[in-house]
C-alpha cells in the first residue's frame, strides 16, 4: 500500500522578503495552505523543508510562512542545499513514516523545487509535483510565469516511459491542487 506525504520546501519568511518578490505569492500560498488542511484531515504526514540559507537557523526570516505554520505532528527538516535530501535528515524522516509518495510544493521553482523533485524520484519515491503550488521570482532570462510553466512542462512525466525509462516508470506527474486528494 502506497503512503503519501506532503513536502512543503522553503516556504520560509524570507523568501517573501527583499526587492524580487514571489509570483502569485498569495494566491501559491493559499492553495497549499488547502492543501496542507486536507493532509492532516486525511492523516497524510506534512513535511517542511526549511534552508538555513534563508535568513539564518533559527531568526525570523527561517521560520515557515505564517500562513502555513507547522502544527502538532508535522515534520520540520533542515536542510543545506537545494536538493532536500542532500545532508538532511528527510531520507530518514520519510523512511521511518512508510512514505513512498511526495507531493511537492514550495518555492523557488527552478532551484530547491526542482532538485528536491528530482532527487525524490532518483531514490525511488513516486513524484506529484503540484503545478500551481510552487513559484518563484522573475530572473533575469525569464519572466516567473514562463519559469513555472516551463518546470511543469519540463517535469512532467521526467524519467518515465516517454523519457526513455522502462514503461512501468510513472516519472513526475504534475496535477493542479483542485486534483488531488490529500
Amino acid at each position: 500500500m502506497s503512503k503519501t506525504a506532503l513536502l512543503v520546501v522553503d516556504a520560509q519568511v524570507g523568501m517573501f522578503q527583499g526587492p524580487q518578490p514571489i509570483y502569485e505569492a498569495e494566491a501559491t500560498l493559499s492553495r497549499i495552505a488547502r492543501l496542507i488542511e486536507r493532509a492532516r484531515a486525511a492523516g497524510v504526514p506534512v513535511i517542511y523543508v526549511q534552508d538555513d540559507d534563508i535568513g539564518g537557523y533559527g531568526t525570523p526570516e527561517w521560520e515557515v510562512h505564517p500562513a502555513l505554520a507547522p502544527q502538532g505532528k508535522d515534520v520540520r527538516i533542515r536542510k543545506l542545499a537545494a536538493d532536500s535530501f542532500f545532508q538532511s535528515d528527510l531520507q530518514g524522516e520519510l523512511e521511518r513514516l512508510g512514505v513512498d509518495h511526495l507531493v511537492i510544493t514550495g518555492f523557488k521553482t527552478p532551484f530547491c523545487v526542482d532538485v528536491t523533485a528530482r532527487g525524490a524520484l532518483s531514490r525511488g519515491y513516486r513524484v506529484t509535483l503540484v503545478a500551481d503550488g510552487h513559484s518563484t521570482s522573475d530572473s533575469e532570462h525569464a519572466p516567473a510565469k514562463s519559469i513555472i510553466a516551463h518546470h511543469n512542462w519540463i517535469l512532467q512525466g521526467m524519467y518515465g516511459a516517454n523519457h526513455g525509462f522502462a514503461e512501468d516508470a510513472p516519472g513526475i506527474e504534475v496535477r493542479a491542487a483542485e486534483e488531488l486528494r490529500c
